[in-house]
């Protein structure tokens, strides 16, 4: 199911995103997580692809500086979540 992202997700998010073997954060960028998570949830449209109870993916949009990011199990996925999230 995709749908959009809510704070209850905020733990399998991160765990979704520390998973990812391209573009790893670095331990800069790990020590602002919580902010940049904080501004995310407010600002940016964020959704998320939900299988056997637990996020496996989730795409997020800076709708105001056109920005976007995604992490997925699979890579197609991010777009479709994205659009139908929004």
């Amino acid at each position: 199911m995709i749908r959009k992202a809510t704070l209850a997700d905020r733990p399998r998010i991160y765990d979704v995103r520390h998973a990812v073997r391209e573009n790893r954060l670095s331990q800069a960028s790990v020590a602002k997580v919580d902010t940049t998570a904080d501004w995310i949830f407010e600002n940016a449209a964020f959704g998320v692809w939900e299988e056997d109870g637990a996020v496996q993916g989730f795409s997020v949009a800076d709708l105001y500086r056109e920005n976007g990011w995604e992490d997925v199990g699979r890579q197609d996925n991010g777009e479709i979540i994205f659009r139908k999230a929004i």
